[in-house]
């Protein structure tokens, strides 16, 4: 598995933009050179060693990328593009040295939590254990869905909901910590959790634009 040529070309972009950020000694001419000959697949293989390690940070930078091109387009983004962004850069290994709690998802392989069904008020439901905690699944969605089930695990995590986005061979979940109140209401509204969840969301930070902006 390899990092696509559209997440290769916005990792560049973004180095070159923030020149400052990623390297205290480059110039940007000296840092374009280097980006030329620099190869991002050997640098994840290298961070990265483990294949289970290497596909999900895989998977997370193809779906940050996008994320990153879509926030771009939007004027009432820019907090979220700088998480984004910082994000990208402590993947490939440059720490910026700013330290806040993020709302990022962090993405799971499926296969290790070996997810098992069980029998919920009338419904034959999924679960998968991590850490200690059970959680139950709410929403699956397909391999080319990245970036939609990327949206909605951040908006979710955003609002404190406990949560694991797992990938695998098959599919994409979104798992909710069985016993937070969130779990029964967000999986018996499985059909229309995007369209609610990211409606919130994008109203909230709407929100707080307008409040910046009168500061």
């Amino acid at each position: 598995m390899h990092l696509s040529p559209f997440a290769q070309y916005c990792v560049r972009k973004l180095l070159r933009q923030n020149v400052a950020q990623v390297s205290h000694s480059l110039s940007k001419d000296s840092l374009d050179a280097a980006l030329i000959k620099l190869d991002f697949n050997q640098v994840l293989n290298a961070l990265y060693p483990t294949e289970a390690e290497l596909t999900t940070k895989l998977w997370e930078l193809e779906a940050l990328t996008q994320l990153c091109q879509e926030l771009e387009k939007n004027h009432y983004g820019q907090e979220n593009l700088f998480e984004v962004k910082k994000r990208i850069f402590d993947l490939l290994g440059f720490k910026s040295g700013v330290v806040f709690p993020s709302k990022l998802p962090i993405i799971l392989q499926e296969k290790p939590l070996s997810p098992f069904r069980f029998y919920d008020a009338d419904t034959i439901s999924e679960a998968v254990t991590h850490e200690g905690e059970i959680y139950g699944l709410v929403k699956q969605l397909d391999l080319f869905q990245r970036l939609p089930a990327y949206q909605l695990s951040w908006a979710l995590s955003a609002k404190n909901i406990p949560l694991l986005l797992t990938t695998s061979s098959s599919r994409i979940a979104i798992w909710i910590r069985l016993r937070s109140p969130f779990y029964k209401v967000l999986r018996d509204q499985e059909s229309v959790l995007p369209n609610v969840v990211m409606s919130l969301y994008s109203r909230l930070y709407r929100v707080k634009h307008r409040q910046k902006q009168c500061q």
